[in-house]
């Protein structure tokens, strides 16, 4: 939390001295998210299962020039757990809050303008801090089964979200940015965020007619992708304005 106030104050400072005659912004950014989690069981019996959340969060902008911009704020990010039993005649998945994060991102934006200043192509690199706020209050258990014909899956569970209570992400993104009036910007974007250590671990046991393990895990790094809607104001033309009125 610290690191992301002391960035914006940079920022800041930078908006009235070396980088004046560029714009500042403020804005907030909402997104669908996708968890990604990886599944080990030897017995093959659980996959994957869509893992859809979200997030919300503000950002600061601050223009180098007309091409590019870097970008700092807050995002709190919602994370699942779960997974689907491996049967290819069945749908069938459970899923569940596993825990939040808050992030602070530090962001590269390039800007390609398409058509007349209005529409433009955006591309993002950036570097999130993220901070697991539910680290010291994990645990759980839980299970389930399926039945297919005359076969049986049954799941057991251990939650354990112990394992890290910072990690880190490298995000990048494309999307499109519409310039609406008077410094008001709107943008459509999606991100692939990559963890690099295991953030949380559920520890599993399955069986079914064939097989059995104990030896199960779904194991998340923090990673996701993300579809995001934004929105964002150029504060910088405020004291533009009252400058010019002196």
């Amino acid at each position: 939390m610290k690191k992301s106030i002391v960035v914006i104050i940079i920022l800041f400072a930078l908006s009235h001295s070396g980088f004046s005659q560029n714009k500042t912004y403020i804005g907030g950014e909402f997104a669908m998210t996708g968890d990604i989690y990886d599944i080990i069981d030897p017995c093959q019996l659980i996959t994957t299962t869509p893992l859809i959340t979200g997030s919300w969060g503000f950002t600061i902008g601050q223009e180098i020039n007309k091409n590019f911009l870097v970008e700092t704020g807050l995002i709190r990010k919602y994370y699942d757990e779960g997974f689907g039993y491996n049967f290819e005649s069945i749908i069938q998945g459970t899923s569940s809050n596993a825990f939040n994060t808050w992030q602070i991102p530090l962001r590269l934006k390039s800007r390609i303008n398409l058509l007349k200043d209005k529409l433009f192509i955006t591309t993002t690199i950036g570097y999130h801090f993220s901070i697991n706020t539910e680290y010291g209050y994990g645990g759980g258990a839980g299970g389930g089964s399926v039945v297919n014909g005359n076969d049986t899956i049954s799941v057991n569970y251990i939650k354990n979200d112990l394992t890290s209570k910072t990690f880190s992400l490298i995000e990048t993104g494309i999307g499109f940015e519409f310039a609406a009036f008077d410094g008001l910007i709107f943008s459509l974007s999606s991100s692939y965020y990559t963890g690099f250590k295991k953030v949380y671990q559920m520890n599993m046991t399955t069986e079914d007619n064939n097989c059995s393990s104990d030896n199960v895990f779904g194991i998340s790094k923090g990673g996701y992708w993300n579809i995001a809607f934004g929105i964002k104001y150029a504060i910088s033309n405020l004291w533009r304005k009252r400058n010019n009125g002196r």
